[in-house]
């Protein structure tokens, strides 16, 4: 069986009526996008996976992680980008998280934001009796602490 290649690389823009709004309105903006897409299902090319949107997720997305303008963008096509995006892994539950989580699928696809090319790495919560987005990264580069970096 031949690797899954993404086909198609979206393209996409950031909103101008979202030029020089607060971070405070931009977490509002990212909870409407990620609420909007409650109850909608997609399914991924890659793994043949039914990805199901709960409004669970929307609070995990806009406000327990990093909200910025490229992931906020990006969050607009995110049915697109989770059906051609490529599977990447298996991630282990943490203790903490709830019974019902089984682990994360893991996956990464290519786009193109405001004309620069972006990696968007996606993680699906997979849970007992159902798959439901969870949250996404653009270009998430961890930085080595000040001492390391030369």
């Amino acid at each position: 069986m031949a690797k899954y290649k993404q086909k198609i690389v979206p393209v996409i823009y950031t909103p101008s009526r979202w030029k020089g709004i607060k971070l405070t309105q931009l977490r509002r903006e990212v909870l409407a996008i990620a609420k909007s897409y409650t109850g909608r299902s997609c399914v991924n090319e890659d793994t043949g996976i039914i990805i199901h949107f709960s409004n669970t997720n929307a609070k995990k997305v806009s406000m327990g992680s990093a909200v910025y303008f490229k992931k906020a963008a990006a969050m607009l096509h995110l049915l697109e980008l989770l059906t051609v995006a490529e599977y990447n892994n298996f991630g282990e539950r943490k203790a903490t998280d709830n019974p019902e989580v089984i682990g994360f699928l893991n996956f990464k696809a290519k786009c193109i934001i405001d004309g620069q090319v972006e990696h968007v790495r996606i993680a699906i919560q997979f849970c007992r009796g159902d798959k439901f987005f969870y949250n996404m990264e653009i270009n998430k580069i961890e930085l080595l602490p000040k001492k390391s970096r030369r």
